[in-house]
Formats: structure tokens, sequence, C-alpha cells
């Protein structure tokens, strides 16, 4: 999407933007919610995931590009170190609906997602489990 709006492709995008410094720079965002992260697991909760250190030596799934792959995989890394458990395994892959099967079909033991999606998209067979809030992360429309 940035690459579009840069290429003026088309002139404005609504969708969930995290807002960063950079993204201030070369585009006009305008926030419209405050976001967090969220973990979302398989019915049932078979792996027993509870907490963000619960995801310590598991494969998790989040979208290319996404403030979950690029800030909160390693936010989660850091505290796996920090308590000495094992790192996180990141599946990180180009489409939501790819991190959806992921989740659905086993290959995933949990997936972060923005939290207003994961109440509203959650793949069948999955529920959210875990609240990740990051502090200052928005998500955004721009303009």
């Amino acid at each position: 999407m940035l690459a579009g709006l840069k290429a003026h492709r088309f002139d404005a995008s609504w969708s969930a933007w995290t807002v960063t410094r950079e993204r201030t720079e070369v585009l006009n965002l305008v926030t419209y919610l405050q976001g967090g992260t969220s973990a979302l697991v398989k019915a049932g909760d078979p792996k027993g995931i509870k907490k963000p250190l619960d995801l310590c030596g598991r494969t998790v799934a989040a979208q290319t590009g996404t403030a979950q792959a690029q800030g909160n995989m390693d936010d989660l890394q850091r505290q796996c170190a920090a308590a000495g458990r094992p790192a996180i395994k990141p599946m990180v892959v180009p489409q939501q609906t790819n991190v959806n099967q992921a989740v659905a079909t086993g290959r995933a033991d949990a997936m972060l997602a923005a939290r207003h999606r994961c109440r509203q998209h959650r793949p069948r067979g999955s529920r959210p489990r875990t609240s990740l809030s990051r502090t200052g992360q928005a998500e955004t429309g721009s303009g």
C-alpha cells in the first residue's frame, strides 16, 4: 500500500496503518483508533498459551510488514531471552489469510495481529488469548 501511495496509483488508503515516524515523513496519516496486538490460538488452546511468555519456543505467525512482524515479534523475543526461555520461531507470511490458515492447520501455535482484527476476523476454531499492547501504537488511515 505504501508503495502504491508513493507512486500515486491511488490518492488515499483506509487501512490499519501503524503510525511511525518514518511513515509520517512521507504520508499524511489520520488516527482513527488506538490499537494494540493480540495473540490468537486454536480453539481449546491445545498448547496452553495463556500469557506472552507462553509463546517462547513456539511457532508464531504474523503478516509481513505489520507492527506485529516488525516490532511485537522482536519485543517478545527480548522478553523470552530475558526470562531464559527458548526463542520464538517466527513465521512471517505475506497475507493475513496465510497467517490465519497457519493457526487453523496447526503449522503455527499462535498468531499475532491487531487487536481489532483478532476480535472481528479470527480464524475458524481460534480465539483471542493474550493481549500484547505496545505503548504509542495507533492504527490509522492515511490520506
